[in-house]
């Protein structure tokens, strides 16, 4: 990530913000369990806690479908699947023979890969191992296979899928003793094959998914497994003529999809704990109905019955009383797919048989098969034959208490149908009525348009309601709720949009534009609220098709200013806006044509008194190493051509940012403080006035509060008159001496200078750089673990500091001495709070990078040989902060001598330094053991330091580790 990015897109929280990390490992891996393995594989970037917390998951997703480097679906070439496989071998190998990984287990790992290619026999012998060792303890297992279409499967490659998955367990065999789960893809067996494999080696299987496998075309399997545990079978488009399952007494769930035979595709023996089944087809002209009776014979305990017509033909014959002993237990039926010409009483000889039923759902289809030439193509009858009813009436009362009916039209025959169920169910308590919205994708692929929907639309206006409503009740006693419900009028559940406009548009304001603007699609009302945001942020980064990792490109850049600029016309130039935007923030690049639009649409719309405060970042894609003089004079150049053509910009500008910019021909004073009368925040990312200029800024009229600076190779500032400025930050300046000279700056109250100084960079003054600023309340001084730029100073910071009340000194080298910090707070006695963060990198410490970096092979230790200075004031310090504690001895010296300086101290807190550093983690290298070893965790690590730090000393202070994992105080 450029630097740019670092300081601008990723600002560190404070580690007050950081609420995450102070949860317990349980915790954080309970919330990474919910999350896909691939997310949960990225927060190991978040620090080196993280790091290895995916590792310790229970549960374990890996999908070679998600390592596919093409979408699903999409045809797959044998260099995608190598492609997939490989990184699933990778991703399989990191966590099942991770060293670190010892005394947590995996509970349960679900594993799907392509069978018969190399990589499998080693995702094979990793299993195995983990088997073997005691680490997997349950394995949901996928075989797949390229073909996803069964039309484009042959035989041959059916039975070859057959001989790898056959391979795989007999060259794994203890695979099956933790095999909980399976799913086969394109398999034809024989039916021998088959039952060893399934039933008579995997003696833990409870759930089994068959996509498009058989034991032979039209052929029967039978299934008899009185020790099997299989608990649920599912099997999806089969070319087998019939599943007899005439022994698996455990079996809970039967599921049979898009059977191609044409008779009855199942027959029962002995299955006592079926309590669920489903049957989903669409019948065609060769359908031959069966007997729903003939086919649940046999069985007694189905709770559950689903039966799915797909909108094709009913493939079951009209039947009544025969059904009684099959459905004595039946509690909920649902029937989906009719079509919407079908009549629906012959439902209710269902409901006769069953009177036991308590939820009833019913599902109208009205889809793509109304096409006709589409319908014959495939095999349907031109006309639909619609159902036979019965004259079966129960005896028993119904105990039917809802009804759901999707798909619902202010048709006669379903009007007909609703009437007699109310009439017949006494203790009906809903009716819920539907718009089926499920999306068809044929239906959107048609060439012609869609027809209008038979019957008209779903009733969605409140008259239209009640006139459905009374056609239900006359002349029915019933007192079942009636209840409409759809996307526009998600009654009793969109609680979301029952909130007011003022709510929802706070909601809106916290999460960024590009989110609020994709919520307009949530329906007619939302279309128009992210219209009355009071802020907006449109940032070009945010519309670039790739992470801001790398150097962006000119096509890529074109294609981000496109989509800017569009954004920008659709808020600013809408007719509909009638609220103003109190701030706009904008950031783009200087590049094409687009700011003639953009330029002019603010611009209009500050003049119109639409805009109120605008935020501009202008941004540039090269790192300063590479930034020559021409390209920051021609980024000048075309700011100064903006600002130009658009002077009432600046009139309302409160916050300006500028990248790559030299303005040596520009008169930049003018602009920012002449101009620019509302400036408040003015930040600057490798900008000057020319290489080693020096900048002087007196602007006694200025508004000016925030001023930042990153990587300048301005010689100086100067701020000989800013009244307002209350926060400066310099990071990274490239000249050898003191970068700050203050004049009059009587509001500044934050001072933060953060560098890595070079073998040049010559040490300086503290207090001369602060010698006029006397109300600087936070100071922050960062060294990037390098060697100190500052003198050794004592006294002479009195004067500045006798108002500061926060002190931070971050990046101390680690083996540097710490004692030498404790003059700032005997020349600053009124600090409450005190922070030192200690530095220890790998990437800094290879000598040769270090001397190509001109930094020096070895750094300096600080010597601030000066007479001992102590303060004759007490001190109030009342919080000690140490990052990156290690049981040093100059840690401890350190910590011991603040602990007997320190009065007041309430809290001393050491925590360990977890935040990633990019440039370790790519190194190639192993990084060596921390200099003074770990951070302490465990109790008695702990206590042995509290001991030691408390050993004669005198003090009340609560001593607290935390490690982001914990906080322990002593």
């Amino acid at each position: 990530m450029s630097q740019l990015g670092k300081e601008l897109g990723c600002t560190s929280q404070s580690t007050d913000e950081d609420r995450l990390s102070t949860l317990t490992d349980d915790i954080i891996l309970s919330i990474l369990g919910r999350v896909d393995i691939t997310t949960a594989t990225r927060t190991s970037v978040l620090s080196k806690r993280w790091r290895v917390l995916p590792r310790l998951l229970p549960e374990l997703n890996l999908r070679v479908w998600d390592f596919m480097p093409i979408p699903r679906p999409g045809p797959i070439e044998a260099h995608h699947m190598d492609q997939g496989m490989a990184c699933l071998t990778k991703a399989t190998r990191s966590f099942l023979a991770d060293p670190t990984r010892k005394s947590t287990s995996i509970t349960k790992l679900q594993l799907q890969l392509y069978g018969g290619r190399n990589y499998s026999r080693e995702i094979g012998l990793l299993v195995r191992d983990a088997i073997d060792s005691g680490v997997l303890k349950q394995l949901e297992l996928k075989i797949v296979h390229e073909k996803e279409v069964p039309v484009h499967c042959r035989h041959e490659d059916m039975v070859q899928q057959a001989r790898d998955v056959i391979d795989f367990f007999t060259t794994y065999p203890c695979v099956h003793s933790c095999l909980v789960s399976l799913l086969l893809h394109n398999v034809r067996f024989t039916e021998q094959d088959i039952h060893h494999v399934l039933f008579d080696s995997c003696k833990e299987l409870k759930k089994l998914m068959l996509f498009h496998c058989d034991v032979g075309v039209c052929s029967v399997w039978q299934i008899n497994a009185p020790d099997s545990k299989l608990a649920v079978l599912e099997i999806a488009i089969t070319s087998l003529e019939r599943v007899e399952v005439i022994c698996l007494p455990k079996l809970r769930r039967l599921h049979l999809d898009n059977w191609l035979y044409f008779e009855a595709p199942l027959r029962f023996g002995f299955v006592p704990s079926l309590n669920e089944l489903a049957l989903i087809r669409s019948g065609t002209l060769y359908n031959q109905e069966f007997r729903l009776s003939a086919v649940l014979h046999g069985t007694t305990n189905i709770h559950t019955l689903t039966l799915d017509f797909e909108g094709g033909e009913l493939w079951i014959q009209p039947e009544g009383k025969q059904l009684c002993p099959a459905f004595n237990n039946l509690r909920e039926l649902s029937i989906f797919g009719i079509s919407v010409d079908f009549d629906l009483l012959w439902t209710i000889n269902l409901l006769e048989a069953a009177p036991s039923v308590e939820i009833f759902l019913v599902q109208i289809w009205d889809q793509c098969r109304e096409d006709r030439q589409l319908r014959t193509e495939t095999a349907y009858a031109d006309q639909r034959t619609k159902p036979s009813i019965t004259g079966f009436t129960s005896s028993n009362t119904w105990k039917l208490k809802e009804i759901l009916f999707v798909g619902f039209r202010p048709l006669e025959q379903q009007i007909l149908f609703i009437r007699a169920v109310m009439k017949r169910a006494p203790n009906l308590k809903v009716l819920l009525l539907k718009e089926n919205e499920k999306p068809c994708r044929r239906c959107e692929a048609m060439a012609t348009p869609c027809p209008p929907p038979r019957g008209g639309f779903f009733p969605r206006d409140q008259e239209e309601q009640e006139a459905t409503v009374k056609q239900f009740r006359d002349g029915v006693c019933s007192s079942a709720r009636i209840i409409f419900a759809s996307s526009h009028q998600a009654q009793h559940e969109d609680r979301l949009s029952e909130l007011t406009d003022d709510i929802i548009l706070s909601i809106l304001m916290r999460v960024d534009t590009a989110t609020a603007t994709r919520t307009s699609v949530l329906s007619k009302r939302w279309r128009n609220l992210p219209q009355l945001l009071p802020e907006l942020n449109l940032r070009v980064w945010d519309f670039l098709p790739i992470l801001r990792l790398e150097p962006v490109e000119a096509h890529k850049m074109d294609h981000a200013m496109t989509c800017l600029t569009k954004a920008t016309r659709s808020f600013l130039a809408d007719p509909s806006r009638k609220s103003s935007v109190t701030r706009l923030s904008l950031q783009f690049y200087m590049t094409g044509d687009y700011l003639c639009e953009i330029g002019p649409l603010v611009h209009h719309a500050i003049d119109c008194g639409v805009v109120k405060e605008l935020d501009l970042s202008i941004v540039d894609d090269k790192e300063p190493s590479i930034c020559t003089h021409e390209d920051m004079l021609q980024q000048a150049q075309a700011i100064e051509g903006f600002f130009t053509a658009y002077p009432c910009v600046l009139r309302c500008l409160t916050t300006l940012f500028l990248q790559d910019v030299r303005f040596s021909e520009w008169d930049i004073h003018h602009l920012l403080f002449d101009c620019c009368n509302q400036l408040r925040h003015l930040a600057l990312y490798n900008c000057d006035a020319g290489e080693f200029s020096v900048w002087q800024i007196n602007a006694p009229n200025s508004e000016l509060r925030i001023l930042e600076v990153w990587m300048s190779c301005l010689k100086r500032v100067e701020v000989l008159c800013l009244p307002k400025l209350e926060r400066l930050h310099w990071n990274e300046w490239f000249c050898f001496e003191s970068p700050l000279r203050f004049g009059s700056a009587p509001s500044l109250k934050e001072l933060a200078l953060t560098c890595g100084a070079t073998l040049d960079h010559e040490v300086f003054s503290l207090s001369e750089v602060v010698r006029d600023t006397t109300n600087i309340h936070t100071l922050t001084l960062d060294f990037k673990g390098e060697r100190l730029w500052i003198q050794p100073e004592g006294r002479q910071l009195c004067p500045a500091f006798h108002k500061l009340r926060k002190l931070y000194i971050w990046g101390i080298f680690v083996e540097f001495d710490l004692l030498w910090t404790i003059n700032f707070l005997e020349a600053a006695p009124s600090i409450e709070i005190f922070s030192a963060q200690i530095f220890d990198h790998a990437c800094q410490d290879d000598e040769e990078v270090r001397t190509t970096e001109v930094y020096g092979a070895q750094k300096t230790k600080p010597q601030w040989n000066i007479p001992k200075f102590t303060s004759s004031k007490p001190w109030r310090l009342k919080e000690l902060e140490l990052v990156g504690f290690r049981p040093l001895e100059q840690q401890f010296l350190f910590v011991r001598s603040v602990m007997e300086r320190a009065a007041n101290l309430k809290a001393v807190l050491l925590k360990e330094d977890d935040e990633p550093c990019q440039d370790c983690e790519r190194l190639s290298r192993p990084h060596p053991p921390p200099v003074g070893g770990f951070f302490p965790r465990d109790k008695d690590e702990q206590e042995m330091i509290v001991k030691q730090l408390r050993d004669g000393v005198q003090s009340s202070a609560r001593i607290i580790f935390s490690n982001n994992r914990n906080s322990v105080p002593w």
